[in-house]
């Protein structure tokens, strides 16, 4: 709303929010993607109208307000995280996202327009930002160079002095390279691995449509997440990935009653004595067929 009180007849950089975390509008847009994409994989699951379509204006609201951010990092993981949930679960969004990728310079505002084209100037040079972004990863490159194995150290990056003071490399993979080195890019990739395996697992082993839902929305979400680090440091934010934590844990749990569940079922239990993740009962009452 605040974006909306603004004249955007072009994309002025003076005019962008911050947005409520306070650390910019490409943080801001990394946290609302990420959601954007959870609820919409959560909501195909729902078997409620009422909580459906809910869920589907949320989603739409909070792509409506990634828009206004003006953040392309944010742009493609929001395009990125349809795209997996197309190909995951319904076909039809890969011909929506298809429609809206040959016709979105006529669909949305020619203030956004001009902030994805704006990567180079009318004299085909780098715009500033995307300059500044170059000149920093041939810094990082250099750096890594130097110190392969174990980098520069946690959080160093920012304590030295960079192009127009940047504190960051504007992109949470160099980051990682930089500073912990070849070790630390093998324990995160280790970690984005976990992450992604659990929910896919959790999508396709659960038979609760939530639990599906879950999965889904929380496989989607993390994809989104990083694809938005390739544009800068969203990871370190707890602000932005705290609730994403949270999700994980949910899904972790649902996993275990999955699983839980699968062992009722293949023990042949009575029914009243199938696993019951809410309700623990007496087990000496059971009566194995």
């Amino acid at each position: 709303m605040e974006s909306m009180t603004r004249t955007w007849t072009s994309f002025d950089e003076d005019k962008r929010g911050g947005g409520p975390l306070g650390f910019g509008s490409n943080q801001t847009a990394a946290f609302l993607a990420q959601f954007a994409i959870f609820f919409w994989g959560f909501a195909i699951f729902l078997r409620n109208i009422r909580a459906k379509v809910l869920c589907y204006v949320l989603v739409s609201l909070t792509i409506f307000a990634a828009m206004y951010t003006f953040s392309r990092g944010g742009y493609l993981a929001i395009l990125f995280g349809i795209l997996v949930i197309g190909i995951l679960k319904d076909r039809k969004f890969l011909i929506v996202l298809a429609v809206f990728l040959a016709t979105w310079q006529t669909v949305v505002p020619v203030a956004v327009r001009e902030r994805v084209q704006m990567t180079r100037g009318a004299d085909g040079q780098l715009e500033r930002s995307a300059e500044e972004r170059v000149e920093l990863w041939t810094e990082a490159e250099n750096s890594i160079s130097s110190n392969p194995i174990l980098g520069t150290g946690f959080a160093t990056f920012q304590l030295g002095q960079h192009v127009d003071g940047l504190k960051d490399t504007h992109n949470w993979y160099v980051k990682v390279m930089v500073e912990t080195g070849l070790i630390g890019a093998i324990l995160a990739a280790i970690l984005i691995e976990q992450l992604l395996a659990v929910s896919f697992r959790l999508f396709r082993r659960a038979t609760d449509p939530l639990y599906r839902g879950l999965g889904l929305g929380l496989f989607g979400a993390t994809w989104a997440c990083l694809v938005a680090n390739f544009f800068g440091d969203r990871w370190t934010y707890v602000e932005i990935t705290a609730l994403l934590w949270v999700l994980v844990a949910m899904t972790l749990k649902a996993l275990q009653f999955t699983k839980q569940e699968e062992t009722a079922a293949k023990s042949e239990i009575a029914p009243e004595c199938q696993v019951n993740p809410y309700w623990p009962i007496d087990r000496t009452e059971c009566t194995v067929h």
